[in-house]
């Protein structure tokens, strides 16, 4: 697990090579771990946090095919593990439909999107700063789908759910409302 750790700090320093190489080696020690049988909470989620988190980092470093089976064991660990409605379910989802978008497999990353709106906005509600991440995602791929209105529409709500989270002022939701401008020029 403490490789594990280290990865997800080099996750968020920006360091990707070195979090790709520590995930990888604790990958097999942690799903030795959650596959037993009187595997804990712990453990399962340890395994799915990884698994997550090597997807991110290969997508961080563009290398899309690499992150993409990850991602999908992610999802389905999840799935399985902590139901369909859990929050971790979601983020591996976003991770999912952001290399479904750069796969210019737009459907597939709206359908994910959707899915998790759906699990922050029953659990989180919807001006939790992860779910507003989910509906730009999902305000641009509706808008690349030639949905436009969906699009537009969508961009309203996330820039309506910074100024309550937020307020007018704030850098955040200053950057999603020059990004709901360009959706209009779009």
């Amino acid at each position: 697990a403490a490789s594990s750790d280290l990865a997800h700090l080099y996750v968020g320093q920006g360091k990707n090579l070195e979090a790709v190489e520590s995930f990888e080696r604790a990958l097999p020690a942690l799903r030795e771990a959650a596959v037993q049988r009187n595997a804990d909470g712990a453990a399962k989620s340890n395994y799915a946090s990884a698994m997550q988190g090597l997807a991110t980092a290969y997508l961080n470093l563009g290398r899309y095919n690499e992150a993409e089976p990850y991602a999908k064991a992610a999802v389905a660990w999840m799935r399985a593990t902590f139901g369909p409605d859990h929050t971790f379910l979601a983020m591996a989802m976003k991770t999912l439909a952001m290399i479904h978008s750069y796969h210019n497999r737009f459907e597939e990353a709206i359908e994910l999107n959707e899915e998790g709106i759906r699990i922050f906005a029953d659990q989180l509600g919807t001006d939790n700063p992860q779910c507003l991440g989910i509906m730009t995602n999902l305000s641009r791929h509706y808008v690349l789908v030639g949905r436009t209105d969906q699009g537009i529409k969508m961009a309203a709500e996330v820039l309506a759910g910074h100024r309550r989270l937020r307020g007018e002022e704030h850098p955040q939701t200053i950057n999603v409302l020059l990004n709901f401008t360009n959706v209009h020029l779009q």
